[in-house]
């Protein structure tokens, strides 16, 4: 089976570093992408979707300095989801392997 995303386009926040819960000296970042469709809708307008990326390949530090908001990035990953039946609540987000800063 192949679970492989490639993504390029702007960083729309800063990354959040956030803890592990297992008080492990683990650490994860988060960031939301805004990657534009490669289509125009009724409107001749693309649309954006709002893309959760999270990663813990990197150090967490190295690269809340490096990843500023609206600078283009390309991150190569793939899909995760989460699912809470009890409450009919789905979550996809991408866990990244590898980023490269861009601009």
């Amino acid at each position: 089976m192949i679970n492989n995303v490639v993504l390029v386009d702007k960083l729309m926040n800063e990354p959040e570093i956030i803890p592990t819960r297992e008080q492990i000296p683990t650490k994860w970042t988060k960031f939301i992408m805004a990657v534009e469709r490669p289509f125009k809708n009724r409107q001749n307008q693309f649309e954006i979707d709002f893309i959760t990326i999270k990663t813990w390949i990197a150090n967490t530090e190295e690269l809340k300095t490096l990843l500023k908001k609206n600078a283009i990035i390309g991150i190569k990953g793939r899909i995760q989801t989460f699912a809470n039946k009890a409450n009919d609540f789905y979550y996809t987000e991408i866990i990244a392997d590898r980023i490269i800063y861009l601009t």
